[in-house]
Parts: structure tokens; sequence; C-alpha cells
């Protein structure tokens, strides 16, 4: 944790943001914007310029600021402007005058994503996963312990390790399970959309639960921000889950 330059004229908003921002580090989070999902056009001369003020060198800001964490080395969400780990910097540091705000407390999906990395003993919040999307096209699966997410990062449907298919609502660091497809006692377990249109959770090859809309080749699988999955077939709703 780095908090060096506190001292008493340090302000009470400065000094809650950092904190927040440290502890985050110290928890296991990264940077939000070296996000793999952030794609952040940065302006890298001038970037290396006004850190250089600081006294940081190439390596420093390549590390802090300006190389995305690779997708293979992360958990991730899609990129959050709101949340505490993510460096303010003005429109000059981009190449597209795209900027980011001083956030000075945590963001829902930073409390969402705490509460799913360290979950209460007596909860029922998912196991870890590394979500990156909202939607399964074809051939595609959710495989053991993984879940693809709403894009407001709120509904997640998890593949358990124990076999049942899982759709949790996670608000404010607390979940609760909404749907699921009654398929508990099958470990290693898979959810797959086909390329006939049906999605499926199989084991072994074996199907468990389907959505039964084989003959729709085409279909994709979409976690909504409303907490239903669909399938659908160009825009087309041919199931969901509620």
């Amino acid at each position: 944790m780095n908090f060096g330059w506190f001292d008493s004229k340090t302000s009470d908003m400065e000094f809650n943001s950092t904190t927040l921002h440290e502890f985050g580090h110290a928890l296991g989070l990264g940077h939000e914007h070296l996000n793999p999902t952030a794609n952040i056009q940065w302006n890298k001369p001038y970037v290396y310029a006004e850190y250089a003020k600081q006294g940081w060198n190439a390596e420093k800001v390549d590390f802090n600021v300006l190389n995305p964490i690779p997708v293979s080395k992360a958990d991730y969400t899609i990129f959050d402007k709101k949340s505490i780990m993510l460096y303010p910097f003005p429109a000059s540091f981009t190449l597209n005058n795209y900027s980011t705000p001083w956030n000075i407390i945590l963001s829902d999906v930073d409390k969402a994503s705490m509460g799913i990395l360290y979950p209460f003993p007596s909860g029922t919040t998912p196991p870890r996963v590394a979500p990156n999307k909202s939607t399964l096209y074809m051939n595609q699966s959710i495989q053991v312990d993984k879940a693809i997410v709403s894009q407001n990062n709120r509904y997640w449907l998890v593949m358990h390790n124990q076999g049942n298919l899982v759709i949790y609502d996670i608000l404010d660091g607390v979940s609760k399970i909404i749907w699921d497809a009654r398929t508990y006692g099958n470990p290693g377990a898979t959810a797959t959309m086909q390329s006939d249109g049906n999605f499926v959770v199989s084991k072994n090859g074996q199907p468990l639960w389907s959505t039964k809309t084989n003959g729709k080749p085409g279909s994709v699988m979409t976690m909504q921000n409303d907490g239903i999955f669909v399938i659908s077939l160009r825009g087309v709703t041919l199931w969901k889950s509620r």
C-alpha cells in the first residue's frame, strides 16, 4: 500500500479514496484501467511525460497505467468506470478525448466482486468465476465454476461444480438465487449453446436439461440486465428463463 504522501493537510476525501483503493490491492484487485475490456486509447508519449514529472520511469508507467492485464491472468468484469480501482485521468491522456472521474467510494461492482471473492460462510454467494461476456454463441459453453454475466454486472449465470446451472442476483455484495436448472448432483457438467439452437446442460455427452429450442441453428443465449436469460434468433425470443 502506498500512503507515503499523507500528512495533516490531506483532505478526508483523498484519505478515504486512497485507503479504499490501496486495500482493494491488498485484497487482490488490479487497476480498473488495466481491465482487458477497458480498451482505452492512450496518448502514450504524453502519459510518459506527465508521469515523469512525479519521478515515474516508462516501466513503472507501463505497469501501473498502460499495459492491460492479460486475460489469462485475471478474473474480470466489464470495464467499470465507477470503480475505486480506476485512476482519474484527463482527456489529454487519450487520443479520443476520453477521461475518467475521481472515484471516492466503492462502486456496486467493487462490492459485488468482494462478495464473490470473500463470501460469508453462511451465504449463497457463487464460487470465484471469470466473467467476460453476457452472450453465448454457437458451440460455446459455460465450463465448471465459470459464468456469464449481464452487462450491468448484477446477474450471474453460474455453472456450479456440482452440476447445477444457477442465476444469482448480486446487489451490494449480497447474492440470492433467483433461478436454477435443478441439475444438482452432476459434478463436471457443462452448459452449451449447441449449433442446432438448443441450450443444454450435459455431462459426458448425456443431456440433463435443455431449453428444447433445437431446430433453430444460429440461435444465441444472452444473460439480460433484468435477470432473465433468453434464447433468441435474429432478435426473436424463442425461450426465456421466466
